[in-house]
């Protein structure tokens, strides 16, 4: 950009020339208005400062001879030394940009005016790599419009005379400027050709009709703005600028809303969705499923061991692996599955039209993929899955707790597996289960915890006896021993939840009952040789661990939190 400074006041030129170079303009000086007009003569100015007077001469004649030699539409800022209403009014009519005196004088409002022009000239210097269409009947105005895109240097225009012609060309265009009233196509028929496959193109009506219900009903219909006739040079780049700058404005805006929309509700290191907006989601495809019958369900999948990634390879590798993970879950999940990065290692998947069979084969074929993925540097990674459908009378609660003790029991149990609805196998890889003692069967209270604990201990131990020879009567002796233990910690747990005035205490007892009753059954069928210790084992994996501990004692641990925060 270029600035050229008309004043005899050496002072006050060093004062202009600073504060334009410290803005990245170039500084050009005249102390006559008759060296100016040579200089305008021989190069481009962007913009004139020009003092009102010099000597005995006035700045005026030397803006009108400039207007009418030259047809100079470069930006006028008159400096007057002293604030003079009347005056100001003439170099306004005239078309200056501003009238500003040099005591007091303002630098910050000066440089505003400096980004202004700079704004305006980037902005036109982006027509030079925009697509323009231009369609009038009128030859006249053609060259009119030819001219000012001459002026600037701006070749990628195309002018139509005929509408007809226009109507038949495929070619999509960046900026329209149409007049309104032509034979055959007129400016309401070429704007919905233009919108029909053209959303974001800049669209201008040129008009010699002020009608109110024309200029409106062409800016309802897809227009973005209007020139009337005759053209006015100034006003027709005004009005170009503006358009421009409102277009990079919308985008920014849309921008800015896509931005704060994926800060909201995506993950910021894996870019899937996050949890507040999965529950969203979730809620809506709930809803669509209970009214098309279709069946919906749920995937919880946590990486095994990652906290052990952390401490070995770095929190950096373990961002590494949350990415990598997020990239394999898209690649082999459909664009309807919604996923999610539920919190720290988990990733959860929402899958429509998607039933229990389904469902478990897309965990499957999760586990190998990721189990098979070679991450950079790192050993085999795996990951167990808890899967569940959506049934009547679920609620968010519901699913999600059964999804949840599905997935805390494949960790529980070896891992690297998936476990739908909490039913779990012994077999695993041809080698028994193993039931981890860890923080999920903790209830808070130590009497009842070491209980759960020993009830795990002797349980792992009849599950590992079903793999060795003679097995069945060292089977028969390690029940026995598991029914009388379990009936000692029922009574000492219903002891200890009265003491706590737990309102569930009576039903509670009931499943006792109904538990201990149940095992007295397969204690006979087992001692009469009507079940193997195979089935005991599964008993005792999917009843007593996962059908008591899990389904029924999870309901009072919170009556020990008080306990657990001391």
């Amino acid at each position: 950009m270029r600035l050229l400074h008309i004043d005899n006041n050496e002072m006050f030129s060093k004062k202009i020339k600073k504060i334009v170079e410290d803005n990245d303009v170039v500084y050009i000086s005249s102390d006559s208005y008759e060296k100016a007009y040579e200089i305008i003569t021989d190069i481009k100015v962007d913009l004139l400062i020009i003092a009102e007077q010099i000597g005995d001469y006035s700045c005026k004649d030397f803006i009108e001879k400039l207007q009418l030699e030259k047809s100079t539409v470069t930006p006028v800022i008159v400096i007057s030394d002293e604030q003079d209403y009347d005056k100001k009014s003439v170099y306004f009519d005239m078309g200056i940009m501003s009238y500003l005196t040099k005591s007091p004088f303002s630098n910050e409002r000066f440089e505003k005016y400096i980004q202004t022009i700079k704004n305006d000239l980037s902005l036109i210097d982006e027509l030079k790599y925009l697509s323009i269409a231009v369609v009038d009947d009128s030859s006249f105005s053609l060259g009119v419009i030819s001219r000012f895109f001459n002026r600037y240097d701006i070749k990628n225009v195309d002018y139509f005379q005929n509408s007809y012609e226009f109507m038949e060309t495929e070619k999509h265009y960046d900026i329209y400027i149409i007049d309104y009233v032509m034979p055959g196509f007129d400016g309401e028929d070429l704007i919905y050709k233009i919108r029909e496959k053209n959303l974001d193109a800049i669209i201008i009506i040129v008009t010699g009709h002020e009608s109110q219900k024309i200029i409106t009903h062409s800016l309802n219909i897809g227009a973005d703005d209007f020139i009337l006739k005759p053209l006015d040079i100034k006003l027709f780049m005004l009005r170009i600028v503006s358009c421009i700058r409102q277009q990079k404005l919308n985008k920014e805006n849309v921008d800015k809303s896509k931005l704060l929309f994926n800060m909201a509700t995506k993950d910021m290191l894996t870019g899937l969705c996050n949890r507040n907006y999965f529950l969203e989601l979730y809620e809506k495809k709930t809803s669509e499923s209970i009214r098309s019958g279709e069946p919906l369900a749920v995937i919880l999948m946590d990486i095994d061991h990652f906290k052990s990634i952390n401490d070995q390879y770095g929190h950096l590798k373990g961002d590494y692996v949350l990415s990598e993970i997020a990239k394999i879950l898209n690649k082999n999940l459909r664009a309807s599955d919604t996923i999610c990065r539920w919190g720290g290692e988990e990733f959860l998947i929402l899958c429509s039209r998607t039933d229990k069979e389904k469902a478990l084969i897309v965990a499957e074929k999760l586990r190998r993929e990721i189990e098979s993925h070679v991450f950079e540097n790192i050993n085999t990674i795996t990951s167990s899955f808890g899967v569940t459908q959506w049934q009547v009378g679920d609620n968010q609660e519901k699913i999600f707790r059964r999804m949840d003790n599905s997935l805390y029991l494949a960790k529980l149990t070896g891992r690297n597996k998936v476990v739908f609805d909490e039913e779990i196998t012994i077999l695993q890889n041809e080698a028994p289960s193993n039931i981890e003692w860890g923080a999920f069967f903790r209830s808070g209270n130590v009497n009842i915890d070491m209980d759960h604990h020993e009830l795990i201990v002797i349980s792992n131990e009849i599950i590992r006896n079903c793999f060795l020879d003679h097995r069945e009567e060292f089977t028969k002796i390690l029940f026995d021993k598991l029914i009388d233990l379990t009936d000692k910690h029922f009574k000492n747990e219903e002891d200890i939840l009265k003491l706590y005035n737990y309102e569930g205490l009576g039903e509670h007892k009931d499943i006792h009952e109904d538990f201990l009753q149940k095992a007295l059954i397969v204690q006979k069928n087992l001692n009469d040789g009507d079940v193997n210790s195979v089935d005991v084992a599964k008993y005792l994996i999917q009843d007593m661990i996962v059908g008591h501990i899990v389904k029924h004692d999870f309901d009072f641990f919170h009556v020990f939190e008080t306990d657990m925060n001391k």
